[in-house]
C-alpha cells in the first residue's frame, strides 16, 4: 500500500508538469506540498502495518508454546532419619553396661575415703591405721579403671572417690603422698614439701622421691600412722 501511495504521488508530479500551471509558482508550491502529504501519509501507514505484523507474529508465538507441566515430587526423609528409622525397626539394641557399684563413705575423725561393697576387683595390699583417732580402721584399693596400674593419693584436700584418702590433720599437706602399683607391688612416692613421708622412720625428703613398699613397712603421714600389708585380712 505505501509503494502504491509513492507511486501515485510519482504519477501526479509528472501529470503536473504538462499543465500549463505547473509554470506558475504558486501551483508548483501547492503540489509539492500534496506530495509532501502523501509521502507522510505512506510512512505512517507502514508504520501500521509494521507494527500489526508484529503484534500478530506475538499472538501466534505465544498460542504455540505449551508450559511444561510440573509433578509434584514427594518429600524425602533426610538421610540420617532414614537410617535412624532402619536402626531401631530392625537392629538390636545392644544391652547396657553394669553399673558401677555406689561407693559408701567412711567418716572417721581423722581419715575420710570411700569403700565399695559391690563386686569390684580389690587390688593386693591394704593400709591399717595403727596410731590416733582412727586407730584399726582397714583401707583396701579396687581397681578403679583398666590397665597394670593403679594411683592412690593422701592429703588434707578432697579427691576422686575410690582413688583419694583425705586425712583431716594439720600436719598433712593438701596433696601428701602417692601410692602407684605397678608390677605386682606397691610403692609410695612423698609429695609434700613441708612434712615429709617418713617409712619405717626413714624420711622421704625429696618431693616426689618413691620408696617400694613390702609387708610391715610402718607408713607416717604428719601425725597419721599407717601398715602396710601385703596379705589379705
Amino acid at each position: 500500500m505505501t509503494v502504491l501511495l509513492l507511486l501515485l504521488a510519482a504519477r501526479a508530479a509528472w501529470a503536473a508538469q504538462s499543465y500549463s500551471w505547473w509554470k506558475n509558482e504558486a501551483g508548483r508550491a501547492l503540489a509539492y506540498g500534496a506530495l509532501a502529504g502523501l509521502a507522510a501519509l505512506a510512512l505512517v501507514t507502514l508504520g501500521l502495518v509494521l507494527r500489526a505484523w508484529r503484534e500478530r507474529r506475538r499472538q501466534a508465538a505465544e498460542a504455540e508454546w505449551d508450559p511444561p507441566i510440573v509433578f509434584p515430587t514427594p518429600r524425602q526423609p533426610a538421610l540420617a532419619e532414614a537410617i535412624a528409622a532402619s536402626a531401631s525397626a530392625g537392629a538390636p539394641r545392644a544391652p547396657a553396661a553394669p553399673a558401677w557399684p555406689e561407693p559408701q563413705v567412711v567418716e572417721g575423725q581423722t581419715i575420710r575415703f570411700y569403700r565399695s561393697d559391690g563386686v569390684v576387683q580389690l587390688l593386693p595390699g591394704w593400709l591399717e591405721v595403727i596410731a590416733g583417732e582412727d586407730r584399726g580402721q582397714e583401707i583396701r584399693f579396687v581397681r578403679t579403671a583398666p590397665g597394670p596400674t593403679a594411683e592412690i593419693t593422701f592429703g588434707r584436700g578432697e579427691g576422686p572417690p575410690l582413688r583419694h584418702i583425705q586425712l583431716h590433720a594439720g600436719t598433712v599437706s593438701r596433696l601428701h603422698a602417692r601410692m602407684r602399683f605397678e608390677g605386682g607391688r606397691w610403692e609410695i612416692a612423698n609429695l609434700s614439701a613441708t612434712n615429709p613421708v617418713l617409712v619405717n622412720g626413714i624420711e622421704l625428703f625429696a618431693a616426689g622421691m618413691t620408696h617400694p613398699l613390702r609387708d610391715g613397712d610402718r607408713i607416717e603421714m604428719g601425725e597419721l600412722v599407717f601398715q602396710f600389708h601385703q596379705a589379705p585380712p
